[in-house]
């Protein structure tokens, strides 16, 4: 197992193998991808929640952006739940926006 610097990067490694998971499993059962994606969702939160700088919290957001995204393509929208397709959506764009934001916070560049 890798040595992690932080918490928040842990959280975020756990959240991504369970996100490897969820995408090469796609003609699994849909509780089974439901199961994955709240499972990534929640290593994700904990990596946001454990973060101990903007570069920490930018990649956590970016990283759930991530998750949101794939959540909303792989839904087929003629039978998708509106309601939880718009908020799939809605944190879609929320956290690839905190994660831009934070991310230029954070970086340095050189002149």
């Amino acid at each position: 197992m890798k040595n992690f610097k932080t918490p928040s990067e842990k959280y975020r490694q756990q959240g991504n193998e369970i996100f490897a998971k969820l995408k090469q499993q796609e003609d699994a059962a849909f509780v089974v991808r439901q199961g994955r994606f709240t499972d990534a969702l929640k290593y994700y939160n904990q990596a946001l929640n454990a973060s101990m700088n903007d570069d920490e919290r930018a990649s956590a957001h970016k990283n759930l952006g991530s998750l949101y995204s794939y959540q909303i393509t792989s839904t087929n929208i003629e039978s998708a739940n509106k309601n939880d397709y718009n908020h799939n959506l809605k944190e879609c764009i929320t956290s690839y926006g905190y994660a831009l934001q934070l991310g230029k916070n954070y970086l340095t560049y050189p002149l």
